[in-house]
């Protein structure tokens, strides 16, 4: 998930403890409370700081084999719980406030603090779990990706739901501020996507009515209300994000069992339209049921509607593709790219195509005239140039990539 998703679903857990602090009676300083949004956080935001180390691994193979790496596993999030902890302290400290900040804090104060900053990177962990890009944070155990498929890295009907709690919930203006601009930024971008043709207009309405709703309930609720509304809402449109994918993959599979019996499904990667949980796009990996080739098929899909309303599916893309003709009401295959099993696994035997092969879970491998390969994955292949998850390789191997994690590749069913 996107930065300020992270951000709010912190703020929900920090102000839910306060306010279940206050309902039991308890006294709660305004230091604590100020902390306990710190804390939380920033324990939900420093897994990211992955970035910081990614180049130790030659870009673009650093960031993708580095990112959602190490510091989205669970054995590392005491470590991230412990700097978040002290990164607080460290910024009470440089504005004068330690010692104030000392003295207002009970020993019990500052278990729940832990606990806040304990659960700051095992939030992240199970937010970044809920889309495509997935996670492994089981490792050093088990080095394969999890993937929720459930929602978009950026879902504005999160922002929708809490911000406006969260805004009424802060205290300073600044923080005020900074929660209003993220919504107008998020309304806007919506509209934005409705005029490029990525969003259902409806879509982009509800969210509105969503936001003024939210608004409503935020200036006249207690905090409280105000709170457990945030969390209810965000808990209810991840619900109808799993449940809406959950069926848009069974359509597919439906559809393709019947127009493709030769070929096998091993996976579907679900990724829904922003805001709309009845649309997706999805990408169908199959083997040939003689074990010769696979295949990636690119398609629009809905539980709900008629697929044919959603969001059409990429066209123009780096990987060639070649024209598929399924259509059933709930999934419209439009294209799909095909390659013998032998050459994606003679690929593989490089050590630079085999890095990048640990991360591809849609993977693809051309070959242009000069013998040069491109490789890529066709989750966020969106154009005909060579973007940030995909890379050029010479036709003779070079230097083998540095510090290559030993994830496991999410594609091992095609690969052994």
């Amino acid at each position: 998930m996107d930065n300020v998703s992270h951000a709010i679903a912190g703020a929900i857990v920090a102000e839910a403890l306060v306010e279940l602090r206050r309902r039991r009676g308890r006294v709660v300083a305004p230091a604590f409370a100020t902390a306990a949004w710190a804390v939380s956080i920033v324990g939900n935001n420093l897994p990211d700081a992955d970035q910081l180390y990614s180049a130790i691994t030659p870009a673009p193979l650093g960031y993708l084999l580095h990112h959602r790496g190490h510091t989205h596993t669970f054995v590392l999030a005491p470590l991230i719980a412990l700097v978040s902890y002290a990164l607080v302290a460290i910024w009470a400290r440089l504005r004068g406030r330690a010692r104030s900040l000392s003295r207002s804090l009970s020993r019990e104060d500052r278990g729940w603090l832990a606990l806040l900053a304990m659960l700051g990177p095992v939030g992240h962990i199970a937010l970044d779990a809920c889309n495509d890009y997935g996670v492994h944070p089981l490792w050093p155990f088990d080095a394969r990706w999890r993937y929720g498929d459930t929602i978009f890295i950026v879902e504005p009907l999160f922002w929708a739901c809490a911000l406006p709690s969260l805004t009424a919930a802060t205290r300073s203006r600044v923080g005020k501020g900074a929660w209003l601009i993220f919504l107008g930024a998020g309304l806007s971008l919506a509209w934005l996507a409705v005029a490029l043709g990525w969003v259902p207009w409806v879509s982009a309405l509800a969210l509105m009515v969503v936001s003024a709703t939210s608004f409503a309930l935020a200036r006249r609720a207690s905090p409280g209300v105000r709170i457990a509304y945030a969390s209810a809402t965000s808990l209810l449109v991840l619900l109808a994000f799993a449940i809406g994918g959950r069926g848009a993959e069974r359509e597919l599979r439906d559809a393709l069992a019947r127009a493709k019996p030769e070929w096998e499904t091993l996976d579907v990667v679900r990724t829904p339209v922003p805001s709309t949980p009845w649309c997706w796009q999805a990408l169908a990996i199959q083997r040939s049921r003689d074990g010769r080739s696979y295949a990636i098929r690119l398609a629009d899909v809905s539980p709900v509607v008629d697929a044919s309303r959603c969001a059409r599916a990429r066209d123009e893309i780096t990987a060639p593709l070649v024209v598929d003709d399924v259509r059933a009401r709930g999934a419209i295959v439009r294209a799909s790219f095909h390659a013998p099993l032998d050459e994606l696994r003679a690929s593989a035997r490089r050590c630079d195509v085999g890095a990048l092969l640990r991360w591809s879970r849609a993977p693809y491998v051309v070959q242009d005239p000069d013998g040069s390969l491109v490789v890529g994955d066709l989750r966020y292949d969106s154009s005909p140039a060579i973007e940030w998850a995909e890379m050029r390789v010479p036709r003779d191997v070079g230097a083998c990539p540095p510090w290559v994690p030993s994830w496991r590749a999410p594609r091992a069913d095609l690969l052994e």
